[in-house]
This record gives structure tokens, sequence and C-alpha cells, in this order.
């Protein structure tokens, strides 16, 4: 057992060794503004283990406009990616040219595909006039903190833009505060960067949207929106075990969610059963900012006799409690003398129903 144990372990490490053969590709990608008739040099590093042999290839909707110096690799190298684009490329956006070396096996089945790897050219190609995309960030805090708003503002038409962004901040109800952040020159191809503090002082703890609505010159202004939310010294109990058995010692478990944006430390539960002297605690567990968990107890239910009964659990941390008391039950129990009548009658039912049928094929077999 122990030589055939062995081996199967030289087996597949063997074969897995040779599933991970291509180990990698540096750089893994490069991005490049399109240009018209725009020829380009990319190289990239293959590792392959000692003695692989890899196919290379080109793939991507821009592949014909690239050429590579090598159709193979033995034991890794390096590529040479050579771009010649043309004078325009119709479609706007984000291409993606893949340079990759692959190693293929042959087998009963035919060739297969063990290994693929590769690197990336991205290729932002305009779009014709003016034309703008955001990318929106925000930083959660307690109430009364600042909290970072970050907006960047791409041009990524064949036209220079001058960008007006407005913020727009709503919590559940209302608009809370609109924020002008000035208007800014935006180079077509480049981007911007608008920064804003935002002082909370006069916030409630809770979730915030804000909208970023930019304004330049397009035929209708580019929008994004986000969400930052401002904690309380909270931990919250949102869950918790509400089914158990009878006369057996039952885990119970509680559901909580901080909504503190800093770390609590010791955070323990303790559980009392109402109209019993049944009393327990969890261990003590730190949380992350917004972090959701669970605190686990252990109970003897022997002395509960009600199917239906309640508990007070209370949540200890950084000198608050947050208190919550909570319906339980034990699971239903089968009436096994029920269950037995029930299951006789239905037997006796299907014999009288057999008995008939045999009853009446024997008189028509008469007749």
């Amino acid at each position: 057992m122990k030589k055939r144990a062995v081996f199967l372990f030289v087996f597949l490490f063997v074969n897995c060794g040779s599933v991970y053969a291509l180990s990698g590709v540096s750089p893994a990608s490069y991005e490049i503004d399109f240009k018209p008739n725009l020829k380009q040099e990319f190289t990239f590093n293959f590792a392959f283990d000692e003695g692989v042999k890899a196919d290379v290839y080109v793939s991507g909707d821009l592949k014909d406009y690239v050429r590579l110096d090598k159709e193979s690799l033995i034991g890794g190298g390096r590529i040479t990616a050579f771009l010649d684009f043309p004078s325009e490329i119709e479609k706007p956006g984000t291409h993606r040219i893949r340079i990759g070396a692959r190693q293929l096996s042959s087998g009963a089945g035919g060739i297969a595909v063990v290994s693929d790897v590769g690197g990336i050219i991205k290729v932002k190609v305009p779009y014709p006039g003016r034309y703008a995309r955001l990318d929106f960030k925000t930083t959660n805090a307690n109430a009364g903190e600042e909290v970072n708003l970050e907006l960047t503002v791409f041009s990524m038409g064949t036209e220079d833009i001058y960008a007006h962004p407005v913020l727009e901040i709503y919590n559940s109800e209302r608009e809370i505060e609109q924020i002008d952040l000035g208007e800014e020159f935006v180079a077509s191809t480049k981007s911007v960067k608008f920064s804003k503090t935002l002082s909370t002082r006069n916030y409630k703890p809770a979730d915030y949207n804000v909208s970023a609505i930019v304004e330049y010159g397009g035929e209708k202004p580019a929008e994004a929106t986000a969400v930052f939310r401002l904690g309380e010294l909270m931990v919250e109990i949102y869950n918790w075990t509400k089914i158990f058995e009878r006369d057996k010692i039952n885990r119970f478990e509680i559901r909580v969610e901080s909504l503190w944006n800093d770390p609590i430390e010791n955070l323990h539960a303790e559980v009392e059963v109402l109209d019993y002297n049944i009393k327990f605690s969890t261990p003590s567990i730190s949380l992350k900012p917004w972090e959701k968990t669970v605190l686990t107890g252990f109970f003897d239910a022997s002395d509960i006799k009600e199917r239906k009964f309640k508990a007070d659990v209370t949540l200890f941390y950084e000198g608050q409690t947050t208190s919550k008391v909570v319906d339980l039950e034990f699971r239903r129990e089968s009436n096994i003398v029920l269950y037995v009548v029930l299951s006789g009658l239905v037997l006796i039912v299907i014999v009288v129903l057999i008995v008939l049928m045999l009853r009446r094929k024997n008189e028509k077999r008469k007749r």
C-alpha cells in the first residue's frame, strides 16, 4: 500500500508539473493610444521549465496588424511583437491584443493544449468627436470624520474637452449636498483627476449615494455613481439560530455585523434564556471594520419544557452593549403513534381495494 501511495504521489506530481510547465510572462501588459500609421515594438519574456517547447501566437481583433519575430520557444525566451497600424481603426474603445505561448501535447486522443500563457497589448482607439468616461471612488469613515472623493475624467474622443463635474450626495430620503468641482481642460486620450475632502460633521451614520455628473460638451453629460458609509460604534445582531433539539446540549450561533470604520476588540455575547436559570457566554473575538462574523455558544436545553421560548442576547464591546430579545423554539416532534396508525389505515385501504379488484375480475370471467 505504501509503494502504491508513493507511486500515485509521483505520478500526480509529474503530471501537475507538465500542466504548469508554462509558468509566466513579463510584463503582463502594455497600454498605448492609437495613432494613425503607428509603428512600435513590444517585448515579452516567457518563463518556461527547461526543455519545454511552446508555439507562440497572436489573438484579438487587431491581430492582423502584428508580426512576431519567432514562431516557437524552447525553455522560455523573449518574443518581440511588431505593430504596424493603418491610418484608421473604425471601432473605438479599448482593444486587446494577446501575445501568447501554448504548450501542446499529443496522445491517443489527439493534440491537446497543456498550458497557455500570454501578455496583453491594450490599444485605446478614440471615439469620434468628444467623449468622456469616468472613474469615481470614495472612502468610508466614521460619522464626523472626513471622506475622500476622487473622480477621474478620461477624454476618450478625438477632440479635447473641458470637464465640469458636479457631485450630488443623497441619503435614502433626499439630497444632502451638492458640490461643484470646477472646470478643467482634458486633452484627447488624456485624463484629469478631481479630488474633494468632504467634511461629515453634520452627517448622521448611514450609507450615502454620490452621483458625479460631468458636463463636457457632448450630447449628454457623463455620469457615475459611488457609495460611502459613515459608521458608528455599534455591533448589530442581524440573525441567530432559531431551531433547537430537546434534552441535549445545543449550539447557538449569533450573526453580528460591525457598523464601525475601525477595528473592534474583545467582542463577546452573554445569553440568558428567559424564565429559566440558563445563562452562557461566547468566546471573545475581534472585528475588522464593517466585518460580519459569527459568535458561538452552547447551552443545555434539558430543563426547558415549552416548545417556544425566548432569550436575551447582549453583546459587549468597547464599553458599549447591544441587546435583543429573540424568539427560539424546539424542532417539531413527529407523533410516532399517529404515524403508525395512519400507515396501518393506508395499508388496510390498499388491501381492500386489491380484494375488490380481484373479485370484479373473477365475476367478469364467470359471466
